[in-house]
């Protein structure tokens, strides 16, 4: 069966697109907020299992290893009491830093932006998404492309991470478009499988191909974030 590019038609919006600025250095001023206001089991959580990564990037000056900015990103997704700069809910997963097409790891945008672009492996699902990391002049935020990138547009979670808590988010002509009989009540268990079945449908891949693992096309992914960060 031929298939077409995941989400080939659809595309993410941000409120403000990326400015100039150091963006790892952005990156720990957050950490650092963080920790100004954190409660003791935040603090002892950063020092057993994220200092490290914040300290070998400050001793190194760069990520020897791909996963190092993504755990220090880890930190600030998991323990940030503000998730404003979360567009897409990814549960379990690794950040790593992408290492194919045109935008990859610590990069920058035709505008001067520099960004970092995560390469995410979940453990919950057999696919591999794409994020950016990026500064919008005024905070730190999050953004996920839709064009060929393994998401689930409706529910905004990664495809196959379908969130039942975020059903009272879902309307519009998307939902509708996807979902035309709508999805089971939040209380009920079989949300999360309705949505991923349905949204693959909509997708035109069966449950067996998403199992066997689907993969994001960069090339569509790069010039969405080209076209809508810059």
């Amino acid at each position: 069966m031929v298939h077409h590019p995941l989400n080939e038609n659809l595309q993410n919006i941000v409120p403000r697109k990326a400015v100039p600025c150091d963006i790892v250095k952005e990156l720990f001023k957050v950490r650092d907020t963080l920790l100004d206001s954190a409660d003791r089991n935040t603090i002892k959580v950063y020092e057993v299992a994220y200092e490290k990564f914040f300290e070998e990037y400050e001793e190194r000056g760069s990520a020897t290893a791909n996963d190092v900015l993504g755990s220090c990103y880890d930190f600030i997704k998991y323990y940030s009491k503000s998730e404003k700069g979360i567009d897409v809910v990814i549960d379990s997963s690794d950040y790593r830093l992408a290492e194919e097409g045109k935008y990859q790891g610590i990069c920058k945008l035709p505008n001067g932006a520099e960004v970092i672009v995560f390469q995410v492996v979940c453990d919950e699902q057999p696919s591999e998404l794409y994020q950016v990391l990026y500064f919008d002049g005024t905070e730190l935020r999050v953004f996920t492309p839709f064009s060929g990138n393994a998401v689930n547009a409706v529910t905004m979670t990664a495809l196959g991470d379908e969130d039942c808590t975020l059903l009272e988010k879902l309307e519009g002509d998307l939902y509708s478009k996807v979902y035309p009989n709508g999805l089971p009540e939040v209380a009920e268990s079989n949300f999360a499988e309705a949505a991923r079945l349905g949204y693959l449908q909509f997708l035109g891949y069966t449950e067996k191909e998403f199992q066997t693992g689907i993969r994001s096309d960069k090339k569509l992914v790069d010039k969405e974030i080209e076209t809508v960060l810059s």
